[in-house]
Parts: structure tokens; sequence; C-alpha cells
């Protein structure tokens, strides 16, 4: 072996042991991690040590680090700069209990490819964030408490690629969240609180190619319809997206419904002028505008009936002139006249719902109607009180009924009581009763002399038969019946 062999193998021995020795000083981890190769990277996997803070004895050359289910309830200032972790490819930070993030606390990441905060506690992201982590391709951030993405979050990731918030409690996103972002092409926003979104938030993503937004409560109205346009045409929607509110399109997934039923309820902003002309000197114009989101339909209405132009009148042949322009509806009425008096009523129709509001028209110098308008409280009074009499009289009709009927029944049976007291059969009776049933009551009633039969009978005749009674007719036969009993 020659002195040139010799020297190579020398050179290989000294190579291996700085390898080994540089390999050694990396794998030397903290007693609470496990340094290994992991898919020809460098790893510390420090998984469920009650970690309370990041582990600051681990070799700088570390590219993957694991810190999933420690208790890391906060990311302060410089974390992984203060421990000189700054080659980081890759970083784990599921199920810490994380709370808060400071706004420098990813400085020094520079090279970092991916980032995993899932499963924490972060309600809040600041923007400036992710200012130096400009390598980032993929954020996960699925299972926290995050409510709103401020404008300026994601700001100039050029490489940024994938960012998941599923099962947060998002409701609203900003419209300078996303900026600058040519790569990006997956957004993760399902499980969250969103009834709306702007469209201006996500047009500048022109790789955007997956949109996750199923299980949120979507109030699919005209807020929400040129988002919705926007997802169908890029071919974003996926199912099974459906709408919450309003209760009519409640269940109903987006490509099962057109683009104008994602409506609102018109809007009339301005309506009018209330008016007030002399009768018969005077041209009406009333003016009535909405808005609304399709455009709504408008329509006059005086006393419940819908005017056109073919419209007539009342008491008239002359008709309405009628003029639309973009969200204007105009009625005109020339010379009006007092029939034409009123509240004319304007209405917005689509398919969001209905408004309407009325304007009124008054005819300066109406006689007629100021009367109507004046005697109408009298009139009133006076038919309350006619009501109230005739119920009083009535009910004194009634009762004068009542008591004639109960003092006739008296006076039956005092005259039945007197013929019994004098002796007459019951035949007699039974004639009289059947004769004449309503019997005044004697006006005399005197003892019986003994003295004689016919003055017995003259004074029971007196006492019994009333001058104008109808039993006058019978008077000879119940003397002679009574004179032989007797």
């Amino acid at each position: 072996m020659g002195p040139r062999t010799t020297g190579r193998w020398l050179l290989c021995a000294a190579f291996m042991v700085a390898l080994c020795q540089g390999q050694q000083d990396w794998m030397q981890c903290s007693s609470t991690c496990r340094c290994k190769w992991v898919s020809g990277k460098k790893t510390a996997e420090c998984i469920k040590q009650n970690l309370t803070q990041v582990p600051g004895d681990l070799s700088p050359e570390i590219q993957n680090l694991d810190l999933t289910g420690n208790r890391i309830s906060h990311l302060t200032h410089d974390v992984f700069y203060r421990v000189n972790l700054v080659n980081l490819h890759k970083l784990v930070l599921r199920e810490c209990g994380i709370e808060s993030i400071h706004t420098n606390a990813f400085n020094g990441l520079k090279i970092v490819i991916e980032i995993d905060l899932s499963g924490n506690n972060i309600r809040n992201l600041h923007p400036g964030t992710f200012y130096e982590t400009q390598r980032l391709r993929v954020l996960l951030l699925n299972q926290n408490r995050l409510r709103i993405l401020e404008n300026g979050l994601f700001f100039n990731l050029t490489f940024l690629q994938k960012v998941t918030l599923s099962e947060n409690r998002l409701e609203r996103i900003e419209e300078k969240t996303f900026r600058n972002l040519p790569d990006f092409a997956s957004l993760a926003l399902d499980g969250n609180n969103f009834s709306t979104l702007q469209l201006q938030s996500f047009e500048n993503l022109p790789k955007l190619g997956s949109l996750e937004l199923r299980n949120n409560p979507w109030n699919c109205n005209c807020h929400l319809k040129r988002f919705r346009d926007w997802t169908i045409e890029r071919k974003l929607y996926t199912k099974p997206t459906t709408c919450q509110q309003p209760p009519s399109m409640a269940g109903k997934m987006w490509d099962e419904v057109t683009s104008d039923e994602f409506a609102c309820r018109p809007k009339i902003i301005t309506i009018g002028p209330a008016t007030k002309i002399e009768m018969g000197r005077g041209d009406v114009t009333l003016s009535c505008r909405a808005t609304g989101i399709p455009r709504p339909q408008l329509s006059w209405a005086h006393r419940t009936r819908i005017l056109d132009n073919v419209s007539k009148r009342p008491n008239s042949d002359r008709g309405y002139i009628l003029s639309a322009s973009h969200d204007w509806l105009n009625l005109t009425i020339f010379d009006a006249t007092p029939s034409d008096k009123g509240d004319y009523i304007c209405h917005a129709k689509s398919p969001g719902g209905d408004a309407e509001k009325n304007v009124t028209l008054a005819i300066v110098g109406d006689a007629l109607g100021s009367r109507d308008n004046f005697i109408s409280l009298p009139l009133a009074i006076g038919l309350g009180v006619t009501a109230l009499c005739l119920l009083i009289v009535t009910i004194v009709l009634c009762v004068c009924y009542c008591r004639r009927r109960r003092t006739r029944h008296d006076e039956k049976g005092l005259e039945a009581a007197s013929l019994e007291h004098h002796g007459l059969g019951e035949q007699e009776k039974s004639l009289i009763t059947t004769i004449n049933p309503v019997v005044k009551p004697p006006r005399r009633y005197e003892a019986p002399s003994v003295t004689s039969h016919g003055t017995e009978m003259t004074e029971l005749n007196r006492t019994l038969l009333d001058n104008d009674s109808v039993f006058g007719q019978y008077t000879a036969y119940i003397t002679k019946q009574c004179a032989a009993r007797c």
C-alpha cells in the first residue's frame, strides 16, 4: 500500500468519525423527547410529556418538532428563536391547550413549511403573526375558537397553498384577510357559524380550487347571493352545503334553488308627496322608489284596487297614468276631484317578501267631505241613544205584559171563589169559564139579605156582573138557576 492510498484511507476515516460525531450531537435529545430520522428529516418527538414550554435543549439541526398533547397555553415572543430552533420545516402543536399566540411567536422560522395548531383554544390571530414564515405552505387551525379572520392575517405568503379552519366559531372574514397569495388552492371553512360571506374576501385567489362550506347556518338571502353564484360558477360548491334561513329555504342545497331565490325583503325608501290640492284645479303625481335584490315589482293601489293604465277613476271616465324607471314607479292623476281623495298605497314585491307604504291625497274645498267628517261623531252618538231607548221601551212592555197576565189570572181565581161561596154548582162555573175565561173582579160586594129572594139575586147580580161584561147575555139563566136551588 503506497503513501497515497494510505492518505485516502485516513481521510475517509476522519470524515466518518466527524459524520458520526455530528449525528450523535443532534440525536442527543432532551430527556423528554425522542430524536430520530423520519422521512429523511431530523425529527424530535416530544409527545404528551406534560411540557409547559418549548424545550430549550434540542439541537438547532432539528427539522421536525412534534409537541402534541402537552400543556403549553401561551406561545410567547420569539419562543422558538430563543431556543435556537430556526431550522424547523414542520412544527406540530396539536392539543396543547394553546389560548394565545404572540404576534412575534414565529419569528425566525423562515424556512418552516407546515404548522399544525389544531385542537387548541386559540381565540384570536393577529395580523403579522405569520409575517416571517414566508415559505409556509400548509397551516392547520381546525378545532379552535376563532371568531374573526382579520384583514392582513394571510398577506404576502407567496408559497401558501392550504389553510384549514374547520370546526371553529368563525362568523366573519374581512375583505382583506387573503392578499397576495398566488398559489393558494385550498380553504376549509366547514363546521363554523357563518351565515353569510362577502365575495370580496375571495376574489383575489386565482388558484383556489377547493372550498369547504358545509355545516354552517347559512342565511340564503340577497346578502349571500353573489358569493353563492360565484361558488357555482367557479365549481367550488360541494354538497351538502344547505340553507338554514329563511324558513322557506331551510334544508335546500345551494345548487337546488335559483339565484333569484336568494332574495331580501324589498325596502321602500321614497314615497310621496302627501298632497293637498284645490278641487278641480290640479294634477297630482305620486312617486314611489324601492330597492331590493332582486329588484322588486312595484304597484299602486287605491281603495284596495290595484291601479294600471287602463283603470278608471271613481265616478269618472278618465284613467291613471303610470310610468316606471329603474327603481321608481310614478302615478299621475289629472284634474283630481273629491272622488280621488284618500290613501294611495305603494306595494313592492319580490321573492324575498313584500313591503308597502301609503301617501294621502286631500282635496281642499271638499265641503261634503268636511261635513261628513264633522257629523260622523254626533250621528254615531244619536244612533247609540236611539238604540238604548228602544231597548228600554222593549223591557217596559215586557214587564207590563207579564203583570197584566198575572192580574188576569188572579181575577179569575177571585171570581171562581165568589161563585162557589154563593152556592153555584159545578155546571154553572164550567159554563162561565168556557164562555169568558177572563172575568173582571167584582167592584162591590155586599152580604146577601135574607128578606127576600128577589132582593138577594139583585145584589148578587150587581156584584158579579159589570155593566160592560159579556156575562150580561147569560144573567137571566144564571139568576133562574140560583133561585131554583135556593
